[in-house]
């Protein structure tokens, strides 16, 4: 069981590590959240490597970082800071262990790999260090805290930070396997297999499933659109609520097997080309959806209903945005779709989106609403790379 202070946390954050201690089985666990492209490196046995520590001037503050060498010459780094009580008790237990639970989540907050885990290498000096260490409560020192801590760890991240931070190196060891997932809903069951080799099937049908969680039978996945005599497919995934219409493209592409950095601009430039098609294809799919001589049917040829919103968004979802300097031109296309057709068209990553599904469900906000707010910020702001926060929560990265 997770403390009730710790467990909002890490079903709303979007990547992050933490420890606690099960009050039922007083056992020590750490909790490792990523995309499920790093979740499948772990998987297929890539290095992982931890670091704890402290940063602070007059007060100690507990962080570190979690190393997942994904690509070959620029491993994720995912930083640790303690924002609760739970979690600085937790990081202690943990470097006295011999061993403890791990579970590593995908974006969709499934647990996708468990195990146990022990720390072969551990100064006798770091428990001392951690015991005078506090968790952070000030939302102002978390970016020079998060800073210094990333430097402490390898200085070719970011710029040396005036804040001073210490952090050991410690030797991780894990043993895991693969946790079976079933979802079922009322349009069938669906394995989820994090070594499926299919992933823009699994993507779009796991989209499908939790779009489903919320929104119940107003969900389609492969709807049809009879033009003449012509049937074709609108979209990938259509939500049609008395609020809003959404039309979802799925594009799914690892970005984090990469063996080289060609290899992973390669891979990054994949992804740009088929969010491109994407963008066509979802520009022509409002446009055609709009005309109500057009028959829209599901999978089956059932005619579905139309929403009496004007409210209209349709969504690229991507597996992992990586910011690059190509993306500049699909905000262009995004902005020449709505300065011609009037089609507001947002492109989002996984995580992303399972935060707004969850800001949505919490904060009782249509999800329509907060797509578009989210489409005007990326023109507002000229980009793609928009983030939200649930302001609830004791502030996040």
């Amino acid at each position: 069981m997770t403390p009730k202070d710790l467990e909002p946390i890490i079903l709303s954050e979007q990547v992050g590590v933490w420890a606690y201690v099960d009050p039922d089985s007083e056992s020590s666990v750490i909790v490792i959240k990523a995309a499920s492209t790093a979740a499948k490196s772990i998987s297929r046995g890539a290095a992982v490597k931890l670091y704890l520590g402290v940063a602070g001037s007059s007060k100690l503050f507990l962080g570190g970082g979690l190393k997942i060498y994904d690509t070959h010459d620029n491993p994720l780094l995912i930083p640790i800071f303690a924002r609760t009580e739970s979690e600085v008790i937790g990081w202690r237990n943990i470097v006295n262990a011999d061993s403890f639970r791990v579970v590593v989540m995908d974006e969709f907050d499934a647990p996708v790999l468990r195990g146990t885990g022990c720390l072969n290498r551990v100064s006798h000096t770091l428990p001392k260090v951690l015991a005078t260490a506090s968790w952070m409560s000030n939302v102002q020192e978390l970016a020079p805290f998060i800073e210094a801590i990333c430097n402490a760890i390898d200085p070719g991240y970011t710029h040396p930070s005036s804040m001073p931070a210490h952090v050991h190196d410690l030797e991780l060891q894990l043993e895991l396997k693969q946790t079976l997932i079933i979802s079922a809903s009322e349009s069938g069951t669906f394995q989820y297999d994090l070594n499926d080799m299919d992933e823009g099937t699994t993507q779009e049908k796991h989209l499908h499933q939790h779009l489903h969680l919320s929104f119940g039978d107003n969900v389609f996945l492969s709807p049809q659109i009879e033009r003449g005599k012509k049937i074709r497919e609108l979209t990938d995934v259509l939500v049609v609520s008395k609020e809003s219409t959404l039309f979802f493209e799925s594009k799914a592409l690892c970005l984090n097997d990469s063996k080289d950095e060609s290899d992973y601009e390669r891979r990054v430039g994949k992804v740009i080309s088929h969010a491109k098609k994407a963008v066509g294809q979802l520009e022509g799919a409002v446009k055609s959806y709009r005309k109500t001589e057009y028959k829209v049917m599901n999978s089956i040829g059932v005619e579905l209903p139309r929403s009496d919103s004007p409210n209209q968004t349709a969504i690229v979802v991507i597996s992992e945005f990586v910011p690059h300097e190509s993306w500049e031109s699909i905000l262009e296309l995004i902005r020449h779709a709505y300065l011609k057709s009037d089609v507001r068209i947002v492109v989002i990553d996984l995580a992303e989106l399972m935060r707004l599904l969850k800001i949505s469900s919490y904060r009782k906000r249509n999800l329509g609403f907060l797509l578009n707010q989210l489409f005007i910020a990326s023109l507002e702001g000229d980009t793609l790379n928009i983030r939200s926060e649930d302001s609830s929560l004791p502030f996040s990265i």
